[in-house]
């Protein structure tokens, strides 16, 4: 099993978790909230490349919203943001923009623990101007120059934003992985060079790191660990991932809550065969009495 590094920290309920990058981070984002942590997950939209995610960051903390527009027949579309964030006009689009960048930026001063899942080293820059994007957004194949980043050019890059966003906010603690999933569009090989250097990447950075990759890759090694396409993580795989980041990130105490946590968010999602049964409403009784009884005792648990 992979051990834990001395440089890892604790996390607690009353710490405020935000999870940029690929979409693993959703993964994991989701189960920090439904056990009951203050959590934000991607307000820009899963983002792959570390200078597209870099570059989000930074003009977050600066207020700067430029940036490459784009249309799909009505939809407007970001450069530096996925689908999710879009409008039915150049003025609709970019108020959304300007939107979820103000609450990166807020998240990013207001929260103690910042996750970054690094997915991949392959990415696309504009010709007009060579700026990273976070999305193609389906743009003729001419609009871009697909590259394949450099270690010490990333590398320096996330050195600067690291000493930016401790200036910005000293109290966050910044935690990387390397999204397990298999990049298989660009090819296989391709796909295990792009991880080596993001690997790579983290190790110079010298900050703590949850094996997220090396776990789904290493340790559970298993095809039946992966959805049809042999390149996302199935459920299966997800939950050992989660099994070792709760037992990584968290204390006994905040175990215990976890599972007060789960226990109430079990009994609440019950599918009942007789909604009107005297059995159900003492079920649905109980329920609640256990959620006030969580509130009460543990109030910073966001229910």
């Amino acid at each position: 099993m992979i051990k834990k590094t001395a440089d890892y920290p604790s996390f607690n309920y009353e710490d405020k978790f935000l999870l940029l990058g690929s979409c693993f981070s959703n993964h994991i984002g989701e189960r920090l909230k439904y056990h009951g942590f203050r959590t934000e997950i991607n307000p820009l939209g899963v983002v792959f490349h570390p200078l597209a995610l870099a570059t989000q960051l930074s003009k977050a903390m600066k207020g700067d919203l430029s940036g490459k527009i784009f249309n799909v027949g009505d939809v407007y579309l970001h450069s530096l943001a996925s689908s999710e964030v879009y409008g039915i006009g150049e003025e609709a689009v970019f108020s959304n923009y300007s939107k979820q960048l103000s609450e990166l930026r807020n998240e990013l001063l207001n929260s103690t623990i910042l996750i970054i899942t690094f997915g991949s080293m392959h990415g696309y820059t504009l010709v007009e101007n060579n700026e990273i994007v976070a999305n193609c957004h389906k743009q003729p194949t001419t609009t871009f120059n697909k590259v394949f980043s450099e270690i010490n050019h990333v590398t320096a890059i996330w050195r600067e934003l690291l000493d930016d966003l401790k200036t910005f906010n000293p109290k966050l603690e910044v935690v990387f992985t390397v999204s397990p999933v298999r990049y298989t569009r660009d090819g296989i090989l391709e796909n295990v060079h792009s991880k080596s250097r993001l690997l790579e990447v983290v190790s110079q950075l010298e900050q703590p790191y949850f094996p997220s990759y090396e776990l789904v890759n290493d340790v559970l090694r298993d095809y039946r660990y992966f959805e049809l396409d042999q390149s996302h993580p199935n459920d299966l795989a997800i939950r050992e991932v989660w099994k070792m980041f709760k037992e990584w990130s968290f204390g006994s105490e905040e175990q215990k809550i976890m599972d007060l946590v789960l226990d109430v968010r079990t009994r609440e999602n019950h599918r009942f065969l007789f909604p009107d049964s005297e059995s159900t409403l003492e079920f649905q009784k109980i329920t609640n009495e256990k959620r006030e009884r969580l509130n009460s005792l543990y109030p910073y648990v966001a229910l």
